[in-house]
């Protein structure tokens, strides 16, 4: 059976050939390609329609379906638009953007202050939630539905979904 493996054109990155490979090199290309597509669309980074899964060759960096996922910032945006924002950035949005985000999260601090503990801790320790929860003496499924109804109730008074 012959196998094929995608190849990005050199001249446009978004269009992708076919090129026949044999059965061990084929393994071992798309064990590698799996294992960075499935990390990448745990975190929301990859998009890819699971029919367009054929042109994955794990290069993130020139694919359409790439997403910010759990890592947006001020440093994906310069990968996307260089050291400038392009002519259609927004401060005014961005501004209220933050402001949003800040009343926001001192909300969360009113309705569920462990929330911002246990976000603290997993930055500042770099422990899982589940850690978190243990060091605090809190049952998980107890905590998941108090943040689940804080979530809503932040949703209902703020007009957004969260």
């Amino acid at each position: 059976m012959k196998r094929y493996v995608p190849m990005r054109n050199a001249d446009n990155p978004h269009h992708v050939e076919l090129m026949p490979v044999s059965e061990e090199v084929y393994s071992e290309i798309t064990r590698e390609t799996s294992r960075i597509r499935n990390k990448k669309q745990y975190h929301g980074q990859c998009a890819c329609p699971r029919k367009y899964l054929w042109k994955c060759d794990g290069d993130c960096s020139l694919c359409e379906y790439s997403a910010a996922g759990d890592n947006f910032s001020l440093d994906y945006e310069n990968d996307l638009h260089g050291e400038h924002f392009s002519d259609g950035c927004n401060i005014e949005e961005m501004v209220t953007d933050q402001l949003m985000m800040r009343l926001i999260l001192e909300r969360l601090a009113e309705l569920l202050p462990v929330a911002l503990t246990i976000g603290k801790m997993k930055l500042d320790e770099d422990l899982s939630e589940r850690q978190c929860l243990e060091q605090l003496d809190l049952k998980r499924s107890t905590y998941r539905s108090q943040l689940e109804r804080a979530r809503k109730q932040l949703e209902k008074e703020f007009g957004i979904k969260i």
